[in-house]
């Protein structure tokens, strides 16, 4: 049993109290959810439901990438069918145990590129550093010592390297896909190429192991490229997205390797972001030395000074007379996200809240101010 207080204006609380079930409150690791213990219990049981019966029409473990995405966009679609204020938010919250269920005990991690952006790499790259890096691609054709512009050369005419797109049909073409040939980023006339891979366990955390795998080929992702899911070349409906896990992705089986292959792809930008300047890389090192501390940046005009001009599209560096420097204990961090992700899209909440927050009505804006 919990002792409720009983609510009487916005500014008085009665001394009466109330006797409720555990049951009926939020658990006690997570005080702030709106989801009783009992509302959550049957929300689990809901989504055991819906994976016993996705799990029928997974077309199997050593499925093509292009099979698990038509099985993806098959059960997207059919939300739409049912109106099930219950169905998950995201059906990857479900599916992803299915995957995970289904992959090798180790992956092998693939970055492709669009051949057309090849030119874009060498000013992200150590180029020394990637030529002697185990992880970038080999074979086939590719001078065993040559220098960087005669590697990137090769690979602008090499084969795909990788499994990703065995199976599509490239037969069918439909009015969305044709759309999406406008933007060759992702929709290339070509198909992406190998990059590097690294072979990592399917329970590694696949935002460190991207993060692992930049940094032992000497790539820099700070700002001037993006890496994305592979999602083009054809007329899928669903997107697929980041995972926690390596194994919660789509992955395939890729010819001569006994493990099964997640290929993510890089797009490098033509935007390369000012330098950070003195100041910030001050902060930065001074983070890495305070394990336990991080920090944030104010401005020193903040609710006050001179009105900013609207029209203006400079950005002003950050330096210590523009801003100051807020230090915060490291757990800020995880409590932040944990409030923005809960207000936003009610992570830990039922699939019922999840859908009203989801809707972007009336309905969920008076759910936020609960």
């Amino acid at each position: 049993w919990a002792i409720v207080p009983k609510l009487f204006h916005e500014r008085y609380i009665s001394a009466m109290q109330y006797l409720v079930r555990a049951e009926d409150c939020p658990p006690d690791d997570k005080p702030w959810l709106l989801s009783t213990v009992k509302e959550l219990e049957r929300n689990e049981a809901l989504n055991a439901q819906y994976k016993a019966k996705w799990v029928k029409t997974f077309p199997g473990k050593k499925s093509t990438y292009p099979e698990k995405m038509q099985w993806l966009s098959t059960i997207s679609n059919s939300r739409f069918d049912d109106f099930d204020n219950n169905w998950p938010k995201e059906e990857s919250d479900v599916t992803k145990d299915i995957l995970f269920e289904s992959c090798t005990p180790q992956v092998r991690l693939q970055l492709v590129i669009n051949p057309a952006l090849i030119d874009r790499l060498p000013p992200l790259l150590d180029e020394p550093k990637f030529l002697k890096s185990a992880e970038r691609r080999r074979g086939e054709g590719c001078p065993e010592n040559c220098d960087a512009p005669a590697f990137f050369k090769w690979l602008k005419d090499a084969s795909p390297g990788t499994d990703v797109f065995v199976g599509r049909n490239s037969s069918k073409e439909t009015a969305s896909s044709k759309q999406r040939k406008l933007d060759d980023h992702l929709s290339p006339k070509r198909d992406p190429v190998l990059l590097c891979s690294t072979t990592v366990a399917r329970d590694a955390s696949l935002e460190d192991t991207i993060e692992d795998l930049c940094k032992r080929v000497g790539l820099d992702t700070g700002g001037s490229c993006s890496i994305v899911t592979v999602r083009s070349h054809q007329d899928w409906n669903y997107v697929p997205h980041f995972q926690e896990l390596v194994g919660q992705m789509e992955h395939f089986p890729q010819r001569g390797s006994p493990n099964f292959a997640v290929t993510l792809e890089l797009i490098p930008s033509a935007f390369k972001p000012p330098a950070e300047g003195e100041f910030l890389t001050q902060l930065d090192e001074r983070e890495k030395a305070l394990p336990d501390r991080t920090f944030v940046m104010l401005p020193k005009t903040f609710g006050g000074g001179e009105a900013e001009d609207e029209d203006e599209e400079e950005e002003k560096p950050v330096t210590s007379e523009s801003h100051y420097a807020l230090w915060l204990p490291k757990e800020y961090t995880t409590e932040y996200a944990c409030i923005c992700n809960h207000f936003s899209a009610g992570e830990g909440e039922t699939n019922d809240i999840q859908n009203r927050l989801y809707k972007g009505t009336t309905d969920t804006g008076n759910l936020q101010l609960v």
